[in-house]
């Protein structure tokens, strides 16, 4: 039951909205003081059943997974919500991926028109961009109007770039087999010229900047495809890929 309760909490870590505090954060969301919190991290004390379904619910948890890891691996979608932010979308793909981790001789396929995945990482003015596009389209009821995209304001934002690292680090563990096609360009490619003719585009110079960040994302797919292995720059080789 500890270990569970571990996962649990290591989940809930990754998710809080400041992880240097998120005990605090914990123990108001239980509505318990931090002295009774830590005696359930050090496995003292069990949580209840209602802490739980509070904590699954206030950190939209999938307790299935921990329940009977191995069964289910699956990923959100924040398809029209109005609410929803990178962190925890990102924070939901780094516990999946750290969950997986968990079963035995892992190997991922993936095939796709899109960016392959996670790759990107490398690059947070593409992702940056990206989740911009995806809060004008795809993750709100309707298009927010006046609203534009500053590259400069994008590149401040260390929190989105540790968070990128981490989930990299983390993938680059697992041998990947992926299947490329003519079009996984063609999408990125329309999105940008779509935000610089639309005027979405604090500088219109920055479309370019975007184009060089994307030939950059080309070059080290090459990289890696030749020498067999995931890269990161400056660190040693990841695992298979193909």
């Amino acid at each position: 039951m500890n270990d569970l309760q571990n996962q649990l909490f290591e989940t809930v870590r990754q998710r809080a909205q400041n992880p240097k505090r998120w005990i605090d954060e914990v123990a108001e969301v239980l509505c318990k003081s931090k002295h009774a919190i830590y005696k359930k991290i050090q496995g003292e004390v069990c949580l209840s059943f209602d802490e739980v379904v509070t904590l699954a619910t206030h950190y939209h948890l999938h307790l299935d997974p921990l329940i009977r890891p191995g069964t289910v691996l699956s990923f959100e979608f924040p398809f029209q919500n109005n609410s929803y932010h990178y962190t925890e979308y990102l924070a939901n793909i780094h516990a999946q991926i750290e969950m997986a981790r968990s079963l035995p001789e892992v190997r991922i396929w993936h095939t796709g028109i899109e960016l392959p995945f996670i790759h990107d990482h490398l690059f947070p003015d593409l992702v940056a961009f990206k989740f911009f596009i995806h809060s004008q389209t795809i993750w709100a009821d309707k298009v927010r109007e006046h609203t534009r995209f500053d590259l400069g304001e994008s590149r401040k934002d260390a929190r989105l770039s540790k968070l990128l690292k981490e989930i990299l680090r983390a993938y680059y563990k697992f041998p990947t087999i992926e299947i490329w096609n003519s079009m996984i360009l063609d999408i990125t490619l329309s999105q940008i010229r779509y935000a610089l003719q639309s005027r979405m585009l604090v500088r219109p110079e920055d479309a370019l900047l975007l184009c060089e960040a994307l030939e950059g994302f080309i070059t080290h797919m090459e990289l890696m495809a030749e020498h067999g292995h995931k890269l990161i720059p400056g660190e040693s080789p990841g695992a298979e890929f193909e």
